[in-house]
């Protein structure tokens, strides 16, 4: 169909991206990322239909390990998608990606419990010969989103309003990536490029780089830069189509 063949292809664009990302630094070995392409086209071509949508989607599962026997874990993961763990939910409907939460969710406890939850999860993924998971989290640093038990550093305004911004955006992305990868996350939802135009806005505020639009281009662009670099992390820059105008926080209302 002209979803399997052109839409899915379009779609899993950013796969390919990513890896191209990984096999390259700048400037560098562009064989390798030409045959990195290359594979993720064969990859798709020998995938279903339902393989194919089933990578449009990222889950997000409960319990604190691949196999949780945790009463209130396994009781939502049935409500939701029918079976017990969170293993049980990638191998079952074979997502393309997990999204860790804390809090009711219990995904993030301390670095090693997320390293071996992410471990068994890409075991799950791959035990079929399924493609590798994206295991993400919101991890925006500065105190206001970060899911992840991570060292604790500024925020986008704050790095902003730093004399050497681009050098310290650069210096906090590689530890928040490397300490990211340590735990098996492989995407941060991040970095914020909305534009902080309106300062009654009750959400966005210090979690953007500011009020002009060419300094937050250019400092977000070197958050991704440093995320995606060697063997970094995917990036996602937020939020679409814009939220940084609205007195009203989209979790709660509908910004005009």
């Amino acid at each position: 169909s002209s979803f399997s063949r052109r839409g899915f292809l379009t779609a899993a664009a950013s796969i390919g991206a990513a890896v191209a990302v990984q096999a390259t630094e700048e400037g560098g070995d562009a064989a390798r990322a030409s045959t990195a392409n290359i594979d993720v086209v064969r990859l798709v071509q020998g995938m279903s239909l339902e393989d194919k949508v089933a990578q449009l989607f990222v889950l997000a599962v409960s319990g604190r390990t691949a196999d949780t026997a945790d009463p209130a874990a396994v009781t939502a993961n049935r409500a939701a998608y029918g079976v017990a763990t969170p293993a049980e939910v990638v191998a079952r409907h074979r997502p393309g990606g997990i999204i860790y939460f804390a809090g009711e969710k219990d995904n993030l406890v301390d670095p090693r419990q997320i390293a071996r939850l992410s471990g068994d999860l890409q075991r799950a993924s791959q035990g079929a010969g399924r493609i590798p998971l994206l295991v993400s989290t919101d991890q925006e640093q500065g105190g206001y989103v970060v899911r992840a038990p991570c060292t604790l550093l500024p925020g986008q305004m704050g790095l902003a309003s730093s004399p050497s911004s681009s050098a310290d955006v650069r210096a906090v992305a590689t530890i928040t990536r490397d300490e990211l990868l340590a735990m098996g996350i492989n995407q941060a939802f991040a970095p914020v490029v909305d534009v902080a135009s309106n300062p009654a806005n009750p959400i966005i505020h210090v979690r953007s780089f500011g009020d002009d639009p060419d300094r937050v281009a250019l400092l977000a662009q070197s958050q991704i830069g440093t995320f995606q670099k060697r063997q970094g992390i995917v990036a996602a820059a937020k939020h679409f189509p814009g939220h940084g105008a609205t007195d009203t926080d989209s979790h709660t209302g509908l910004p005009v």
